[in-house]
């Protein structure tokens, strides 16, 4: 892949914000393959309009790439490494991605709110932006749950069937009151996120899910690699929600 960018622009971003419909005219023409499927950036052919957008603010020159930009894409299309947050159940989902392109250089960073993505080079932790991006919410306080996944999934899913999913959890070994506490919370959630860290296209990814109700936020931890398919549930508490985030940040691949 060969993106066109311009050497002689040497003015630095310090992010890019672009509208959907633009970054998918720059995709193709800047013969950029793939970006993060997270984002959902449609496919488009060259559009003469959004490319004259980009050019008015300086991130399209003479017909070249900014550099940065250039290379923020480049980063977000080759990822050797990355994790994605999706904020589904809000009144607007927004999507957050951070790639690493191995020994390229600084993590990226992509954020889309609506119809707006906005792209720039992560400095300092990786995982700040992450934490911010999810917010803070109090911990539910309920004893954790570790069970395999499938079971632990199928539990969840029952949510719209109080009586179902209650034995469902009584069967995981729950206790009877915080089996009813969980169902209540779960049938009346304020907002859940989806975490997916990974190698994109080894196809090894690691998912957990934030989970926020009216008495407090709950959260799923994957097992560690290598170990049997198990989840567990638990209180998101600020402090595992850091170290899940800090834990899917340095799970780089071996020899990054």
């Amino acid at each position: 892949m060969t993106v066109i960018l311009a050497p002689q622009l040497t003015n630095e971003l310090e992010a890019a914000t672009v509208t959907v419909s633009e970054l998918a005219a720059l995709q193709s023409f800047a013969g950029i393959e793939e970006l993060p499927v997270a984002l959902q950036v449609p496919l488009a052919s060259e559009s003469a309009h959004h490319i004259d957008n980009l050019s008015r603010r300086g991130l399209v020159t003479d017909g070249y790439v900014h550099p940065d930009l250039a290379d923020w894409l480049r980063t977000l299309m080759l990822a050797e490494h990355e994790v994605t947050i999706r904020r589904i159940a809000v009144a607007q989902p927004e999507r957050m991605v951070i790639s690493w392109g191995g020994r390229r250089g600084s993590p990226v960073g992509a954020v889309r709110t609506g119809d707006i993505i906005r792209i720039a080079a992560i400095t300092g932790a990786p995982a700040a932006p992450l934490r911010r991006f999810l917010g803070s919410v109090p911990a539910m306080r309920v004893r954790d749950v570790r069970a395999p996944r499938e079971d632990l999934l199928e539990a969840l899913g029952m949510a719209g069937e109080p009586a179902g999913a209650e034995s469902a959890f009584r069967r995981l070994g729950v206790p009877a009151q915080d089996a009813r506490r969980l169902v209540d919370a779960f049938s009346r959630l304020t907002g859940m996120s989806e975490i997916v860290a990974g190698a994109p296209r080894a196809g090894s990814m690691i998912t957990s899910g934030v989970f926020d109700t009216p008495i407090g936020r709950l959260m799923t931890i994957p097992a560690c690699p290598g170990d049997p398919p198990w989840l567990t549930l638990c209180g998101g508490s600020d402090a595992r929600i850091s170290a899940l985030l800090k834990g899917l940040c340095w799970a780089m691949p071996t020899g990054s």
